[in-house]
């Protein structure tokens, strides 16, 4: 979220698609599991066609305009690559919890995981100051709250496939699936907001979306 104030969506999207290298490199440390050349390398192919793609410009939100472009992408940079390195341990430590414990359900570690996010998310509120500012919004607001159910029911339902994938079929196997949404979310948001594309970024998309079907090909 933190990345959007500073990364235009598509860039922000496609950066999620790097996260097969993360999760490899996790399950490798943490799981010992080995992997092929070929998976390294569409999953290289993959970061690497990210990466041209973020450098060929109009990566950044323009909105963000009291920074430089410079400032814009260095932030936005920082951000992507913590998300990409926390949520691929996520996966992979949640895919480790399942494979230690035969016992543990997908319903426990939802359970108890979004009972931690929910204090954490409520102290760091409370630490902010903003809390009676979210219950002021609310009120003035109360369709918002339609929203927020909206919203906290699609998460829960999201959560429960990706538990399921990965108790089934693994961390990695998860990660593939993620993609076929962030090719479709991209092309989707050139659409719908008329994002630029240079002919640098559209080599670069064809060089992320064909590592992604060749992974798809190759699981």
């Amino acid at each position: 979220y933190e990345a959007l104030k500073y990364l235009a969506f598509p860039t922000q999207m496609l950066g999620k698609s790097a996260k097969m290298v993360p999760v490899m490199c996790w399950s490798r440390l943490v799981g010992g599991k080995q992997f092929t050349w070929k998976s390294w390398m569409i999953a290289f192919f993959c970061t690497g066609g990210w990466i041209c793609y973020f450098l060929s410009g109009a990566a950044e939100n323009k909105q963000k305009s009291e920074f430089t472009s410079g400032v814009i992408v260095m932030y936005g940079s920082f951000f992507m690559f913590c998300y990409l390195a926390s949520d691929g341990f996520t996966s992979t430590l949640q895919e480790k919890l399942f494979t230690g414990n035969e016992k543990l359900s997908k319903y426990n570690q939802m359970a108890w995981v979004n009972t931690c996010a929910g204090i954490l998310s409520a102290v760091t509120v409370l630490q902010s100051g903003k809390f009676m500012e979210a219950l002021d919004f609310c009120v003035k607001h109360p369709t918002f709250l339609v929203d927020v159910f909206i919203l906290s029911a699609s998460a829960t339902a999201a959560q429960y496939v990706i538990y399921t994938t990965i108790k089934e079929f693994g961390a990695l196997s998860l990660a593939k699936c993620m993609n076929v949404r962030q090719v479709i979310s991209t092309l989707l948001s050139f659409y719908m907001y008329g994002h630029s594309v240079k002919t640098d970024q559209i080599i670069s998309l064809c060089v992320v979306f064909t590592s992604l079907f060749l992974k798809q090909s190759n699981a």
